[in-house]
């Protein structure tokens, strides 16, 4: 018996690779970046602090304001699995915290940038609960 459902991410990767931020003011840690970055600040092992070595979608260190700008992109067409992993927005900068903190980074914002699924009436509720967590946010891409 399979323990995973097959699914076809392809549109998600496209809208990643679509929707692009691209600061001009940061330093671009985004996917396998991070791990060297944070070896560079000092953190050799990261999963002493993250529960597992995430990848951001895509992500930046401001060294002018010494803080870290994450942004995870979700594209959705149906209902499914995505809608059940936009609540963990806390949890997630309570990981990159702990994580960022020994780098001697205190300051992490968390962006999810969304396609326009997310503007349904059924997403009122997650998108006001996003907003009301200190340090997370959400905006749709253009």
């Amino acid at each position: 018996m399979a323990t995973h459902a097959s699914r076809d991410t392809t549109t998600g990767l496209t809208f990643e690779q679509q929707v692009v931020i691209h600061r001009q003011d940061g330093i671009d840690i985004s996917k396998t970046k991070l791990k060297k970055f944070l070896a560079e600040k000092g953190v050799k092992d990261p999963t002493e602090y993250l529960s597992w070595m995430f990848q951001p979608d895509e992500a930046y260190y401001l060294p002018d304001t010494n803080e870290v700008v994450i942004y995870e992109k979700k594209f959705q067409q149906t209902s499914g699995s995505a809608d059940e992993k936009l609540g963990n927005c806390a949890w997630k900068v309570k990981e990159y915290g702990e994580c960022f903190a020994a780098a001697g980074i205190y300051k992490i914002s968390y962006i999810y940038i969304f396609n326009d699924w997310f503007k349904q009436p059924r997403y009122e509720k997650l998108l006001k609960y996003i907003r009301s967590v200190d340090c997370c946010d959400y905006m749709f891409a253009n």
